[in-house]
């Protein structure tokens, strides 16, 4: 087959008369472009939009879609909720804290639909041992019989002098010391805790929960969850600012600060959003300017020319802006994936400007006049930039059929730019270059030493194919232990606050925000199907709102009415100023404790624990006594001290008075909060079932929703919307990938008329691909929701290096060696891409960064195909076609 040098005579001249044309105008056509790209930056910076809602970047057509907003339709408060994580140094400071919080949120209806916060329901505090099992409530009637001394004396007077002597009258009885030893060294740590805990700039009151429930089967709880219904903005770029900055000045106003014992995190979906925005917005933006730069660098590297440089500037900067309108029109908003374009389009974009600059710069050095020189680039370079620019633009756009909706209109948007910058290439760049006359250096670009392995490949062409193709076997392989990263948090910053709040709660698989809900039409339907949900191994429990009515609540208040009995506290009594216990008498209490731990009998005979504990007080008094003797004002310490030890014991001796007494709870009685959340007002009544596992890994999730599937095929929830959005996002990717492949090589096969040419081109990235696909599984990257745009990108764009060699090589002459210009605008073509986005790698975005990783690598694997795999291949089949 007989190829033309430069194209047909048709092409040659239609090119030579473009570049006349623009040559000769080029001041008006800068002018109109750079007025033209002032209107649109303002159109764009007045109409683009933003829609960051995740859930509209899949099909909402979809049967999980549908599940899901058919669960929201009954119970609208489970809808991207925010959860607000209360922990606290105590259980009183933590409950105390999650109430004030709750109460503050509530009162704000144009910033929250629904607060819920069980902790703060009287309900629980009041029923909250019916939920026990029985074993449990005798072991806790047992520990209050224990401690009925002790609260009976501080009952009566809550002062240091009452604690001392009952700790004293305990210590000296050694039936009851031997039977309650661990009991009475949790008490005397607590003094020794208080004695250096005044001294804190915000001291911590002793939790008299601990003390009485240390032991008792009853677990002391320091965390507590609020979940939040927020009023989302989608159409701003951090959608729930409003919400979050108001629930973190909450907390600044209420003094809950690690400082005073109290730490409140924001996590939940909308916050996992919020703290992800913030990183993408960063790492567009520092990212966006650093790869700028970089490229910049690459730009006078290669074209060696101010004048050329600018040109191709101006050109990347006004097809951005010009991108930009066409999304503003055609999309109207940006998703979260679709507000990376720009990145993209600096990326790939800077290929055209690049191979046109070269060729001119080539010819220019040459002694070539500038129009002429032009002139001949045109020819050179138009054509190939044609084809790039459609192949390009065939790796986005196959995305556009497909579910996957955020990627979509990124391809959309991205594809349109490579036709934006293509047309400016060849108008834009031109009439710049002309204008800024830059007389070009004598020297050449660094591209001789890129030929080197290109001959070297040409010289042993059946070596390096055979090598190329066992290393792609090798490849294809390692190609089904490919998986995908279901784990949406595992892709965001690991040390943002709502990431590590998310990860504690997910410690708790009996509480996990990754669950599975499924609707019934009633509640005997839901405790129906939720019991044969809990005989699947992978789950652990299945709740319903029966769940929340204890069983044989009879035979447990009659226990805790018993142990209410044996308590029989009198009214906790306050203490009156005027009535304050003498500094000397308080003095002297503490000394007589000391005394008494002073006593050779703890050495030798005490349980190893409580001489620990025993050791540990005297030492503490001892420092406390000593400092009070020196103190001016030694009655503040004491007062300081009493509230830090007994400020909190009358409100919780009154909590423990009513937790005795708990209410008949039936389903009616259940709180309405509660009730909303597990009974819709039309009937249907919601199941909630928690994994038996904790959810790590996507192995590990798929496991246990397709279990929950195989029972609730209509299941919906957390866990099931991630692991079927991580599958139609794996779909979507390979049918975008077949796709693209296709639509390329029926395009090559139409316009380059050759099907050896059509495999010249598409061996190197082939080869590429599957080396991308090796890296992968040898790195341990998987593909996640961010990067599966990268092969089906490698595809298009890796083509375009493979177009302009082989239709250079053709129109040379040459099979033998690649085309000296062209080899160096392909390698620094590919160099622009890999610094465009390699500083997407150091991302603390997982998914962006391995999305830049992943191109850097693919792209390094294309260049070695295009500029060692090629030649040899060149060399093999087409040795007689010159």
């Amino acid at each position: 087959m007989k190829h033309q040098k430069d194209g047909s005579p048709r092409v040659v001249a239609l090119s030579d008369r473009w570049v006349d044309f623009v040559w000769d105008r080029g001041r008006p056509i800068a002018i109109g472009a750079a007025v033209s790209t002032l209107g649109l930056l303002a159109y764009v910076a007045t109409h683009l939009g933003f829609n960051l809602d995740n859930r509209t970047l899949i099909d909402p057509d979809l049967p999980f879609q549908r599940a899901a907003r058919e669960m929201a339709r009954h119970f609208p408060e489970l809808d991207d909720a925010l959860l607000v994580v209360v922990d606290a140094d105590t259980a009183e400071l933590c409950r105390s804290a999650t109430a004030e919080i709750a109460a503050h949120l509530a009162a704000q209806p144009e910033l929250y639909r629904d607060v819920f916060a069980p902790a703060a329901l009287p309900f629980f505090a009041r029923n909250a041992l019916l939920y026990r099992t029985e074993e449990e409530i005798w072991t806790f009637s047992d520990r209050v019989a224990e401690m009925q001394p002790l609260l009976a004396e501080l009952a009566r007077a809550p002062t240091i002098a009452s604690l001392t002597r009952v700790v004293r009258l305990g210590l000296e009885q050694e039936d009851a010391l031997r039977a309650g030893a661990a009991q009475w060294a949790l008490v005397l740590d607590r003094i020794g805790d208080a004695t250096v805990e005044i001294y804190h700039e915000y001291p911590v009151a002793v939790s008299w929960e601990d003390l009485m429930l240390a032991g008792s089967g009853v677990d002391v709880v320091t965390r507590q969850v609020i979940v939040v219904d927020p009023v989302l903005h989608f159409d701003r770029l951090l959608a729930a600012d409003a919400a979050i900055s108001r629930i973190r000045a909450v907390a600044q106003e209420l003094d809950l600060t690690p400082e005073r014992g109290v730490r409140v995190r924001v996590t939940g979906n909308p916050a996992l959003n919020y703290d992800e925005m913030i990183d993408l917005a960063w790492d567009v933006g520092i990212g966006g300017v650093f790869s700028f730069v970089l490229i910049l660098g690459v730009l006078f590297v290669a074209l060696r020319s101010f004048g050329l440089v600018l040109a191709a500037v101006a050109t990347l900067l006004a097809g951005l802006v010009w991108t930009a309108a066409f999304a503003t029109v055609a999309v109207g908003s940006l998703n979260v994936l679709s507000i990376t374009f720009g990145l993209l389009f600096i990326g790939l974009g800077v290929d055209f400007p690049l191979h046109l600059g070269m060729h001119y710069a080539a010819r220019c050095r040459a002694g070539v006049e500038p129009q002429a020189a032009m002139r001949a680039a045109g020819r050179e370079v138009a054509p190939s930039l044609v084809l790039c620019a459609l192949t390009t633009a065939i790796g986005f756009l196959a995305f556009v059929p497909t579910d996957y909706r955020g990627v979509s209109e990124l391809g959309l948007i991205a594809a349109a730019g490579m036709f934006v910058v293509l047309m400016l290439t060849l108008t834009l760049f031109p009439a710049i270059a002309h204008l800024t006359r830059s007389r070009l250096p004598a020297g050449e670009p660094w591209s001789g030493a890129v030929l080197v392995p290109a001959r070297v490949a040409a010289n042993y062409p059946k070596t390096t194919v055979v090598g190329a193709i066992v290393f792609g076997a090798v490849a294809f392989v390692a190609l089904p232990r490919l998986g995908f990263d279901s784990d949406v948090v595992s892709l965001r910053n690991p040390e943002t606050e709502s990431v590590r709040a998310f990860r504690d709660l997910l410690e708790d698989t009996n509480s996990s925000p990754w669950s599975v809900d499924v609707l019934a039409p009633d509640l005997p339907a839901a405790e129906a199907l939720a019991g044969r949900l809990e005989a699947l191994d992978v789950v652990g429990r299945a709740v319903t709102a029966a769940d929340y009515v204890p069983t044989e609540q009879e035979e447990k208040r009659a226990i805790l009415a018993d142990a209410a009995f044996l308590l029989d506290t009198p009214e906790p009594a306050g203490t009156d100023a005027d009535d304050a216990m003498p500094v000397a008498e308080q003095v002297a209490a503490l000394r007589a404790l000391h005394t008494l731990l002073s006593n050779e009998k703890w050495r030798a005979e005490s349980d190893a624990t409580l001489h620990a504990s025993v050791v540990r007080l005297r030492r503490e008094l001892d420092l406390f006594l000593d400092r009070i003797a020196r103190e001016s004002d030694p009655e503040a310490a004491l007062v300081d001290l009493e509230r830090v030890l007994l400020g909190n014991f009358a409100a919780q001796l009154t909590r423990l008075d009513a937790a005795l007494e708990p209410e008949e709870v039936t389903l009616d009685s259940l709180p309405a909060p509660l009730r909303r959340r597990l009974l819709s007002a039309d009937g249907m009544a919601r199941v909630q079932v928690f994994s038996q596992k904790k959810l790590e890994g996507t192995a590990r999730m798929e496991e246990f929703v397709d279990g929950v599937l195989e029972v609730a095929p209509q299941a919906t929830g957390v866990a099931a919307n991630l692991v079927a959005f991580a599958r139609a996002t794996s779909q979507s990717m390979y049918e975008a990938l077949t796709l693209a492949g296709l639509a390329i090589a029926l395009l090559l096969l139409l316009l380059q008329r050759s099907f050896v040419d059509l495999l010249l081109i598409l061996a190197p990235v082939t080869f590429g691909l599957l080396m991308t696909a090796a890296s992968m599984v040898v790195l341990g990257i998987q593909f996640n929701f961010v990067n599966v745009v990268v092969l089906p990108l490698l595809l298009g764009v890796g083509v375009d290096s493979g177009i302009h060699l082989v239709r250079r090589a053709r129109a040379g002459g040459t099979a033998d060696a690649l085309p000296r210009a062209t080899a160096g605008a392909v390698f620094y073509s590919a160099l622009t891409t890999i610094v465009g986005f390699g500083s997407l790698g150091f991302s603390d975005h997982f998914g962006i960064a391995s999305m830049g990783w992943l191109l850097v690598i693919g792209m390094i694997f294309i260049l070695l195909g295009n500029l060692v795999l090629l030649p040899a291949l060149l060399r093999l089949f087409v040795r007689n076609n010159g």
